[in-house]
């Protein structure tokens, strides 16, 4: 089951999450826009995808984040998320 959810301020959408759920996992993706960040639209989003990812019955959430993306990670950390494991990508 998939849901989206953003966020607009004056008629621009300044940031989204989507989840997806599959038995009792869920997934969480989204982003904030750079100028909007650390002013708690990202925690707001994320508090409302792990509350969708629960009331769906999920047990175990996962997210992917960039390690240089120090605010974004120390979010999640903060949210109660563990590193659980680290992937390289390529890019071109």
């Amino acid at each position: 089951r998939e849901w989206r959810q953003g966020i607009r301020y004056t008629n621009q959408i300044i940031g989204y999450l989507g989840i997806l759920s599959f038995g009792d996992t869920g997934e969480i993706t989204g982003m904030v826009h750079p100028e909007f960040r650390n002013q708690g639209y990202g925690k707001g989003l994320l508090e409302n995808s792990i509350f969708e990812l629960r009331k769906q019955g999920a047990k175990k959430i996962f997210l992917q984040v960039v390690t240089e993306n120090e605010n974004a990670l120390g979010l999640y950390l903060n949210t109660g998320f563990i590193i659980d494991s680290c992937m390289e990508y390529y890019q071109i």
